[in-house]
């Protein structure tokens, strides 16, 4: 296993149905989205300025996550 990289302060955290994926938001409003065995981001979603909200959530199938943004929600 490993740990998240870096020492920002994360806000959100969702797990994906697979077990294998995970989701942060952290204070500056970027979503990443890494591998839970090595604890490595493997992608970032969304950049946008700061968010006030600690949800995170994907959908039942995993194909999908959700996250609030300061004018939406965002569904990738």
């Amino acid at each position: 296993g490993g740990a998240i990289p870096d020492d920002t302060t994360r806000f959100g955290l969702a797990l994906a149905p697979d077990g294998n994926t995970f989701a942060t938001a952290d204070h500056t409003g970027t979503v990443r989205v890494g591998a839970l065995a090595t604890g490595r981001f493997t992608d970032r979603l969304f950049a946008g300025g700061p968010i006030e909200w600690n949800a995170l959530a994907y959908s039942p199938d995993g194909r999908r996550l959700a996250f609030p943004t300061a004018d939406a929600v965002e569904v990738r």
